[in-house]
C-alpha cells in the first residue's frame, strides 16, 4: 500500500529562505531538508541559525517546530545535532539519514584545522578572499603545512595584502622547496608588493633550471611592467605567448597597449583569447571604457550578464559605465541588483556612494562612506 506523505505546512508560502553559501532559494521546510541532506557542508552556517528558524516560524507558520529547531541547536556534537534537525518531521529516508550520520560522524572525527581549511578552500573558489582568509588563519594556528600556507597567501592576494601574503609563500616553499607553483606564487606577491628586487633574484634562480619556462618571461615582463619599460614586457608577454597559450599572457600583453594609449591595438589583441567568456568580456569592456567608448563596455557587460545574472561583479561594473556614460538612473539599478546579491561588497557600496554623490545626494554619499569605514574595522577585528 503506498503511503501520502503530507507537508508540515498546508499554506502556500512565496517568501524563501535563501542560504547563505549555496544560494539556494526554498519555499517549503521539506525543501529545505532536502538541500541539507544533500549540501551538508554548504549550509553548516545556515541549518539552525536565527534567521532560519525565523523564517520557520514567520513565513512558514510552523511555530512548534521553530522551538524544535531550537532545542535541537542546544546539541553538542555536530553530527548528531544535524540529523535532529533533518529529522524534525518524517520526511526524508531512514536509509539516506543513517549513511549521512556515519559520513558526518568520520567528518567530526577529523581534525580541527582540516574543517576549518576547507571552509576557507569554498570561499577561496568564490573569490571571497576576507572569509577564506579569516578560516585559513585560524587553521594556521592549529596546524601549518605547504598546501595551507598557499592557499592562505592566495587569500591574501585576493585582498592586495601582498608583503603577507608572500610571507605565507616563503613559509610554503621552506616547507616544500621542490614546488615550482609556490615559488612562482612567491615571484607575483614579490612583485604586487613593489620588492623587485627579491623577485628577480628568485627568477635568476628558476631560469637555471627552466630557462625556456612561459611563467619566467610573464613575471621577467611583470617587473617591466609595474617599472612602465612597456616595451621590453611586451616583448617578454609576447615570448611567453609564443611558448604557451594563457589568456593572462594576452591580457597583461593589452594592459601595456592601453597604458600606451595604443587602444586599438589592445581592443585586436584581445581577440585571440580563445574562450570569450565572462572573464574575457570584463576585460573588453575596461578596454572599451579606456578607448572612452563607454557605449561598448556597457554592452560587452550586458552580453557577459546574459549567462552569468547573479554575478554581483559585473553588475557593479555596469553600474559603474552606465554611471560613466551620465545614465544615473541605469547605474542606480545595477547597483542595486548588485547590493541585492551581496549586501556588504565594499566595491558595490563604492559605486553606490559614487552614484549618489553624482545625483547630488550628499548625505546619502556621506552615509555610505561610513558604512565602508564600520565594515572594514570589523571585518578587521574578525580577522585578526
Amino acid at each position: 500500500m503506498t503511503n501520502l506523505y503530507l507537508t508540515a505546512s498546508q499554506s502556500e508560502n512565496d517568501i524563501p529562505y535563501v542560504f547563505s553559501m549555496t544560494g539556494t532559494r526554498v519555499f517549503s521546510l521539506e525543501e529545505a531538508l532536502y538541500h541539507c541532506l544533500h549540501h551538508w557542508r554548504g549550509v553548516t552556517q545556515d541549518f539552525l541559525s536565527e534567521p532560519f528558524i525565523k523564517w520557520v516560524e514567520g513565513s512558514l507558520g510552523l511555530g512548534k517546530i521553530g522551538a524544535a529547531l531550537r532545542e535541537i541547536g542546544r546539541i553538542d556534537s555536530f553530527s548528531a545535532r544535524f540529523v535532529a534537525f533533518l529529522s524534525v518531521v518524517d520526511y526524508l529516508p531512514k536509509e539516506s539519514l543513517a549513511i549521512l550520520q556515519k559520513e558526518l560522524n568520520v567528518w567530526e572525527r577529523r581534525q580541527i584545522w582540516e574543517k576549518l581549511a576547507e571552509q576557507g578552500d569554498f570561499w577561496a573558489k568564490r573569490g571571497e578572499g576576507e572569509r577564506a582568509y579569516s578560516y585559513f588563519s585560524r587553521a594556521l594556528n592549529f596546524h601549518e603545512n605547504a598546501k595551507l600556507l598557499n592557499n592562505a597567501g592566495v587569500a591574501l592576494m585576493h585582498m592586495a595584502n601582498y608583503d603577507e601574503a608572500a610571507e605565507h609563500f616563503v613559509k610554503a616553499v621552506r616547507l616544500d622547496p621542490n614546488s615550482r607553483q609556490l615559488r612562482f606564487n612567491l615571484i607575483e606577491a614579490y612583485i604586487l608588493a613593489g620588492a623587485y628586487e627579491a623577485a628577480q633574484n628568485l627568477i635568476e634562480e628558476l631560469t637555471a633550471k627552466h630557462p625556456e619556462h612561459p611563467e619566467i618571461f610573464y613575471f621577467q615582463a611583470e617587473i617591466h611592467f609595474h617599472n612602465r619599460s612597456y616595451f621590453e614586457a611586451i616583448k617578454l608577454y609576447e615570448k611567453a605567448a609564443a611558448l604557451d597559450y594563457d589568456p593572462q599572457y594576452i591580457y597583461r600583453l593589452c594592459d601595456c597597449y592601453m597604458k600606451m594609449r595604443l587602444h586599438d591595438k589592445a581592443l585586436a589583441a584581445i581577440q585571440a583569447v580563445a574562450v570569450q567568456d565572462a572573464a574575457f568580456l570584463r576585460k573588453q569592456a575596461g578596454y572599451y571604457a579606456g578607448a572612452d567608448n563607454v557605449p561598448m563596455a556597457v554592452k560587452s557587460i550586458e552580453k557577459a550578464l546574459v549567462g552569468r545574472a547573479n554575478d554581483a561583479r559585473l553588475w557593479i561594473a555596469l553600474a559603474q559605465y552606465h554611471r560613466m556614460d551620465l545614465d544615473l538612473v541605469k547605474a542606480s539599478g545595477a547597483i542595486t541588483k548588485a547590493l541585492s546579491l551581496s549586501p556588504e561588497n565594499p566595491a558595490a557600496l563604492l559605486e553606490q556612494a559614487r552614484i549618489r554623490k553624482a545625483q547630488g545626494r550628499t548625505k546619502e554619499y556621506q552615509g555610505i562612506l561610513n558604512r565602508i569605514l564600520t565594515k572594514f574595522k570589523r571585518d578587521y577585528r574578525a580577522i585578526v
